[in-house]
């Protein structure tokens, strides 16, 4: 009987591999070039957030958003420190969420 073969073509965490080697699962793989790593990121975005939501917010998910934004930092060459100070940039002007303020309507401003 032939097994089945997926194709998944999506950026995967490191250990996921040595994980299929482990099992004796067929798969192949490849390391990602920037131009891809950086298409690949952006579609793994929408898939944990989407998965983050689904799972009404859980920490495992969470994580899983945290992990995909750290290595979109990492490709960008953004450092802590400039990820903090952007993100104060934008609390000293905007504001956070911390009020919990919901805008319940507003009037539509002419162009």
């Amino acid at each position: 009987m032939d097994k089945k073969i997926i194709r998944y073509n999506k950026l995967v965490r490191d250990k996921v591999i040595a994980k299929l080697v482990r099992l004796g699962i067929y798969h192949t793989s490849h390391v990602a070039n920037n131009l891809e790593l950086e298409e690949k990121l952006l579609n793994k975005f929408p898939e944990e957030i989407t998965e983050f939501i689904d799972s009404k917010g859980s920490i495992e998910e969470y994580v899983d958003v945290k992990h995909v934004m750290e290595a979109w930092a990492k490709y960008k060459g953004w450092t802590p420190e400039y990820i903090e100070q952007k993100s104060q940039e934008k609390l000293d002007k905007e504001g956070g969420f911390k009020d919990r303020i919901i805008l319940d309507e507003c009037e539509e401003k002419s162009p």
